[in-house]
């Protein structure tokens, strides 16, 4: 960091008013670039991740997963995909049995809203889903079963990616010459 040295007159005080104008504003880039560049990784990590695990395969979830950056030093990982939730959270008997998301609370999810149990239920599906408890109804929709599923929880693992890797990526946008 440069090192500022002030005299006691007009010219002195307004140099180092202007490097340290200069510097505020030079924070203010670099905080935006930080957390822009933490929620381009975030992206890039929940695709990833999403993409390794077998589960996710035709959830579209991946197009869903988006980075956003936003004014004043903000920036956010967000899914859009509507059945994200519900990966990330679980659903059912199997999701109420086994939450492993640990803010499940926080976000008041509920498991199991139908009170189906162990008998689960039905769903509407098509041929690329990877449940082998199907069957076509006489309208002619196929339609798989389940009694729910466990957390899943790819947002959660970003976010504490992110807090593994913020330090090191401050490190790197704020290091003044």
């Amino acid at each position: 960091m440069k090192k500022i040295v002030v005299k006691l007159n007009d010219k002195s005080i307004n140099d180092a008013i202007k490097l340290l104008t200069d510097y505020k504003n030079s924070l203010a880039k670099r905080t935006d670039r930080l957390v822009n560049n933490l929620a381009d990784k975030g992206k890039e990590f929940a695709i990833d991740y999403v993409e390794r695990a077998a589960y996710f395969s035709h959830t579209g979830i991946t197009e869903g997963i988006e980075a956003v950056h936003m004014e004043s030093g903000r920036a956010l990982v967000k899914s859009t995909a509507p059945h994200s939730m519900y990966f990330e959270f679980g659903t059912g008997f199997v999701g109420k049995e086994a939450p492993h998301h640990p803010l499940v609370n926080e976000f008041e999810w509920q498991y199991d809203i139908n009170n189906h149990g162990t008998a689960g239920w039905w769903y509407p599906t098509d041929e690329s889903d990877g449940n082998p408890y199907k069957w076509t109804d006489p309208q002619g929709q196929l339609r798989a079963w389940t009694a729910g599923m466990p957390s899943r929880p790819f947002m959660y693992y970003t976010a504490r990616y992110l807090e593994d890797i913020a330090e090191e990526e401050a490190k790197g946008v704020f290091r003044f010459d």
